[in-house]
């Protein structure tokens, strides 16, 4: 389990890891909005064995009211940012949960290019649940979606680093 955002009123974005034994390229997933179960399709955007650890979903007949717009922004340490997603540890995974973070260090790496640490005062010493969040600037613009647990920090691969690849899926 994990978390998805919606980036076009059909399209969420996540990661794949959280998909990976479930669903491959145009398998149906079910994901849970609201109190709705409804059925997507899953996009891959990078080949499998391409270490691009991050899935569309899009639904087949829902349409949803709201969605995050996407920034494609370089690295800018000690940016003062936030994600939001759905932890186990806290909540079971059913509420949404915001936690502040920093940008610490800019990497090369393709699964991530940017870790983070966090800033808030939450006792998680887990970050299950919080794969495929949105990375929010402090305007709430998407600029990258979080992957990895990180030795007490996270890392996430930016939407500079994606938007070749979504534009490539009709995403701008």
């Amino acid at each position: 389990r994990g978390t998805a955002f919606f980036i076009k009123d059909d399209t969420l974005l996540t990661a794949r890891h959280i998909l990976v034994d479930n669903a491959g390229n145009n398998d149906d997933v079910t994901v849970k909005i609201g109190n709705k179960r409804v059925k997507c399709i899953v996009e891959l955007i990078a080949e499998e064995e391409e270490p691009i650890d991050v899935v569309l979903l899009r639904t087949e007949k829902y349409k949803h009211g709201y969605w995050l717009s996407l920034l494609a922004t370089v690295f800018n340490e000690e940016r003062d940012l936030c994600i939001m997603g759905y932890p186990r540890e806290i909540v079971e995974g059913e509420d949404i949960i915001c936690i502040d973070v920093h940008d610490r260090i800019g990497t090369t790496r393709q699964d991530f290019d940017t870790a983070m640490v966090r800033t808030d005062s939450l006792a998680l010493s887990s970050y299950k649940g919080f794969s495929g969040s949105p990375v929010l600037n402090e305007i709430g613009s998407v600029i990258g979606v979080t992957l990895k647990q990180l030795y007490g920090s996270l890392g996430y691969c930016s939407i500079n680093n994606l938007k070749n690849r979504l534009k490539q899926h009709g995403v701008d």
